[in-house]
Order: C-alpha cells, then sequence, then structure tokens
C-alpha cells in the first residue's frame, strides 16, 4: 500500500513538473520582456541588395539600443518564398523577423503551392519606405533615353534584353510595367538574384537592367553601367541627374517597391507593437536615417494597421494584374 502512494506520490509529482514546463514553454513573451534571447531577421534574398542593406543597419542599431543580438540570415531562393517560409513557420513571439519588398505581394499568383498563406501566415508589423528602379543599360548599349531604347525595342528587338533577380521579382515586374506602358516586348533572362544580374549588366552579357536603385549607385556614378531613367514619381535625392521614365516621354508612369518587416501571424498584438516602435526609433536615429537615404530609400511611416491594409491590398491588386498579363513561372 505504501509503495502503490509513493508510486502514486511521484506520478502526480511528475504530472505537476511537466504542466508547469508546458506553461513555460506555451507562455507567450510579453512586450514588457521583448526581446528576451536573440532575434533572428530572414532576408529571403542573396546578400547585396536593398533588403540585406535595410537589415544589416537597423540590426546593429537595435542591437546596441535593446542590449540583445539581431542577427541577419540570408535565406534566398525561389522568388524570396524560402526565407519567408522560413519565417511564417517559426514560433510567433517576436524573436523571428522577415524584411522583404513588395514582391511579397507578388507571391500568391505566381506560386500556386506556397506551404504558407500570404494573407493569413504572415503579419505586417512595419514599413520601412519606398525606393524607385533605375533603368539601367550597359555601355556596350547605344542608347542616351528612354525614347532611343523604346525605338531599339520597336525596330531591332532582337539585340535587346533584360535581366532580373528572378520572376516576379520587383525587377522584372517594373519591367513588365514599362513594356506594358511602352507596347514593347523584349527578352527577359531571370537569374537566382540582383547581383548576379548586375554583375552580368556590367559585364555587357545583358543589355537591360530595372533595379530598386540601393545596388545601382554606386555603379551609376562610377560609370559601370548607364542610368537611362528613375521609375519613381519624382527624381532620386541618390541620382539627382537620373530623369524619371515620366519625363522621358511615358507621362504618368511611376512605380516604387517598398520595403518592410514582417513576423509569423500570431505573434501577440502588444509584441507587434513593440517591435514596430523598435524599429521606428532606428529609423529616426540620425546616423540610421541618413545610411537609408543616401542609398536612395525614401522613408515612410505608417501604424501597424495601416500598413496591413496597404499591405493587403497590394495583394489583391498584384495578384489581379499579374493573372490579367499571364505572368507564369517558367
Amino acid at each position: 500500500m505504501l509503495a502503490s502512494l509513493s508510486q502514486a506520490c511521484l506520478i502526480a509529482r511528475a504530472l505537476a513538473v511537466c504542466a508547469v514546463l508546458a506553461m513555460t514553454i506555451q507562455a507567450p513573451v510579453s512586450a514588457a520582456e521583448w526581446p528576451t534571447k536573440p532575434v533572428t531577421i530572414i532576408d529571403p534574398y542573396s546578400a547585396g541588395g536593398t533588403t540585406d542593406f535595410i537589415a544589416r543597419v537597423l540590426a546593429k542599431h537595435l542591437s546596441e539600443t535593446l542590449n540583445q543580438s539581431f542577427v541577419v540570415e540570408n535565406r534566398g531562393g525561389a522568388g524570396g518564398t524560402i526565407g519567408t517560409a522560413r519565417m511564417a513557420q517559426s514560433v510567433p513571439d517576436g524573436h523571428t523577423l522577415l524584411i522583404n519588398n513588395m514582391s511579397i505581394a507578388f507571391s500568391k499568383a505566381l506560386y500556386p503551392s506556397l506551404p504558407y498563406d500570404t494573407e493569413t501566415d504572415i503579419a505586417p508589423v512595419a514599413l520601412i519606405g519606398s525606393t524607385p528602379t533605375i533603368l539601367a543599360v550597359a555601355n556596350s548599349v547605344k542608347a542616351d533615353s528612354i525614347k532611343d531604347l523604346i525605338s531599339m525595342a520597336k525596330t531591332a528587338p532582337e539585340s535587346l534584353n533584360f535581366g532580373s533577380a528572378g520572376i516576379g521579382s520587383t525587377g522584372h515586374m517594373a519591367m513588365v510595367a514599362l513594356q506594358r506602358t511602352a507596347d514593347i516586348e523584349i527578352q527577359h533572362i531571370p537569374y537566382k538574384g540582383a547581383g548576379q544580374a548586375l554583375t552580368d549588366l556590367i559585364g555587357g552579357r545583358i543589355a537591360i537592367m530595372m533595379n530598386t536603385i540601393t545596388p545601382m549607385v554606386s555603379n551609376v556614378k562610377s560609370g559601370s553601367i548607364r542610368g537611362l531613367a528613375s521609375s519613381g514619381s519624382s527624381r532620386s535625392a541618390a541620382l539627382p541627374d537620373v530623369p524619371t521614365v515620366a519625363e522621358s516621354g511615358l507621362p504618368g508612369f511611376s512605380y516604387a517597391p517598398w520595403f518592410a518587416f514582417f513576423a509569423p501571424a500570431g505573434t501577440p498584438p502588444d509584441v507587434v507593437q513593440k517591435i514596430h516602435a523598435a524599429i521606428y526609433e532606428a529609423v529616426a536615429d540620425p546616423e540610421v536615417s541618413a545610411k537609408l537615404s543616401q542609398q536612395g530609400i525614401e522613408l515612410e511611416r505608417m501604424s501597424v494597421e495601416e500598413f496591413k491594409t496597404r499591405y493587403h491590398s497590394d495583394i489583391e491588386e498584384w495578384t489581379a494584374t499579374i493573372h490579367e498579363l499571364g505572368i507564369k513561372l517558367q
């Protein structure tokens, strides 16, 4: 009898310990506690692009001000969907974040079998800003303006091609929009990353590239490539001598992809708000804002709810556009 009681007590005690452990594991982190451990910022593209630049500038500042490590992890591939899936499937406690650009709004239409739902498995956190793309050509291309390029595309289309970071990337969709507006068609050569495409543009192995301004600035200024136009509604302060597409002969053209931070759906709202506040405090730092602005990033500020509305609106709009144009993965 005593043995049975002793065994029962041991079982009860073990169950109590398990219950406490379970509550400890499942207890959501509170905003007051966050961050309680190192934070991983997933960049779903290769190093060297705009998302990587933004992530590293902010990670450094956040690490210093919050006394916790913020580590950037580049997890590229499949148009950014591999890294995005890694974030979406992470524990929703605010310790795994995603930096992405507007192409996340394209993926629903381009990838019918994603391992996550773009609208329900991802929580928009903080919009950083937007940047125009720069339409650049290799130095071997005999075009000094958008008008020259359009003329070449209509009279000798076989002489031109353009590279991008891949089907559905912001650069690809910028060229889709440009071709649609100008009523031209240019051969697309998709790469696995913008860096590879830019290297081939500099080397003259491709003729054209439209890419976000950050990795293009130094190459345009050095003369490695020639910037013909900016896709923004006004000239970029980073490249003030490069005219806009609109002022170069295509009135009304404007395309400026945004960049933002996301968290897994289910992250406690108070934690999301604290991350949102921490990111904007970092962006408000004069040194941080100067670094971002010098690279052509036009800073914007929205509440979590405002950005959430914009995010879902862009998914709806771009899904309709992609289906209308019949853009599909090859």
